[in-house]
């Protein structure tokens, strides 16, 4: 019989964290201050920032090379930075579709997943997906690197037989590859400009207007309304936390963030 030991302790293993939002809220900026990052670019997003970074993605073949390259001279690099979810996602579609027209060789070929029949190219995507997170990006895991995945937000309507209908922030991917990336991550932040609402009285009518501040916000827990989550009791317990302009995040980032990763 195999024998087996028991562990204890909190299980300090490197963080997988999610960070998405409109463009130019500071969420590469914010990838920056993790622990000796290194940036694999599906999108040109490092203007102004002086991170380590290998050259723009072309393609998902070329992505996947430079995965295979990286791994083989990761010394010194703690957190592996992929910028964007949304701009891979596209690489991977494309990949996709030219597999599927390998394979299948359709009458016309497929430049889109959406035209793969029986919503087979989304499955395929979201399958994609899985295997990178969990057997490619888990090999770095495994040498003891942080995953920070970027991703820009977008809204969706969300239909709910048991309640009312609703719109919600989230990653701006298919729902299908999100759920997956979600499921994945540990921790998933959304950041925001702050708002404050106020009521408008005129005679008998009352109107609600939200204004819209300069400070920008960390989500630390999710709602009806937005994606996001912690397995940091402290900071999912909070639901948010201002990032400070004065210092572009950092001051925040040392404060809250920095203690969730393995360095």
């Amino acid at each position: 019989m195999t024998d087996y030991s028991i562990q204890t302790g909190v299980d300090a293993e490197p963080r997988r964290v999610v960070i998405y939002s409109q463009p130019g809220m500071g969420k590469t900026t914010l990838a920056s201050y993790t622990p000796h990052p290194v940036f694999i670019q599906a999108e040109d997003g490092l203007a102004g920032i002086g991170a380590d970074r290998l050259p723009l993605v072309k393609d998902y073949d070329d992505f996947t090379g430079q995965l295979r390259w990286l791994y083989k001279n990761s010394n010194g690099y703690k957190t592996l930075v992929v910028d964007s979810v949304d701009a891979l996602d596209r690489h991977i579609a494309d990949e996709i579709c030219k597999r599927y027209n390998e394979k299948e060789k359709p009458t016309i070929a497929k430049d889109s997943v959406a035209g793969i029949p029986y919503g087979g190219g989304y499955k395929l995507v979201s399958e994609e997906w899985a295997k990178l997170l969990t057997k490619t990006l888990q090999a770095f895991r495994n040498k003891g690197m942080n995953i920070v995945l970027i991703s820009h937000s977008t809204v969706e309507r969300f239909e709910d037989p048991g309640m009312m209908s609703y719109d919600r922030t989230t990653l701006s991917i298919d729902k299908r590859a999100a759920r997956i990336i979600t499921g994945w991550a540990d921790d998933i932040f959304y950041i925001r400009r702050d708002v404050t609402i106020r009521t408008d009285k005129t005679g008998f009518t009352e109107k609600k207007k939200a204004d819209e501040s300069d400070e920008r916000i960390l989500i630390t827990c999710g709602s009806t309304t937005v994606t996001a989550k912690s397995r940091s009791p402290e900071l999912s317990k909070m639901g948010k936390v201002l990032l400070t302009d004065e210092s572009l995040g950092k001051q925040t980032f040392d404060k809250y963030l920095s203690p969730l990763f393995k360095s």
